[in-house]
């Protein structure tokens, strides 16, 4: 379809702005497709640029939504209900890849880590959330200078998110975290 080819189109271009070298677009969802793939360290770039829209972030926080008065949608994310810190982040999982998640967390200083982990199992949460830990338990110990504030393709990412904490609509319940997670 026409709508689709050029949408695929404006996400390749998006790809040569942010200079990412080894992310490629075939489709607007995501699923595996020959010539279709991207990097943990792309994808990493792709979140941080994300979280510049507060639209996109607060989808990122929705837990669960309650869509036309009768289905109910649910963030399959755990780190939301498992994190405090956790601003958002993006699950993914296909044949090929498997499970992956790029996952963002703000500390109390501002400063924002992300992690992302490609995994065969449900560690995945684990993992990201791990990362998060190690990321920020480097910056405390190397010390971050005060001029080295993170920026991505001329925006500057300093902005506090509008919340932290999952937003839940009305009418929908959030389902219980699996086992296993941080």
């Amino acid at each position: 379809d026409e709508a689709r080819q050029l949408f695929v189109d404006r996400m390749n271009e998006t790809v040569k702005l942010f200079q990412l070298r080894n992310t490629h677009y075939m489709n607007p969802h995501g699923l595996d497709q020959d010539g279709h793939y991207s990097s943990a360290y792309d994808q990493a770039i792709i979140l941080r640029a994300a979280l510049n829209y507060p639209q996109i972030r607060d989808c990122m926080q929705t837990l669960s939504r309650r869509v036309a008065d009768r289905y109910d949608l649910y963030n399959g994310n755990q780190l939301l209900a498992e994190r405090s810190d956790y601003i958002g982040g993006k699950t993914g999982l296909t044949d090929n890849c498997g499970y992956c998640l790029a996952g963002a967390a703000r500390n109390e200083q501002g400063r924002m880590v992300i992690a992302v982990a490609l995994q065969d199992d449900w560690s995945w949460f684990w993992d990201v959330s791990l990362l998060l830990d190690y990321g920020f338990e480097l910056m405390e110990q190397r010390g971050i200078p005060a001029w080295a504030e993170p920026s991505l393709v001329g925006t500057q990412l300093s902005q506090q998110p509008e919340t932290t904490r999952p937003i839940q609509t009305a009418g929908a319940q959030p389902t219980a975290p699996r086992q296993g997670g941080p």
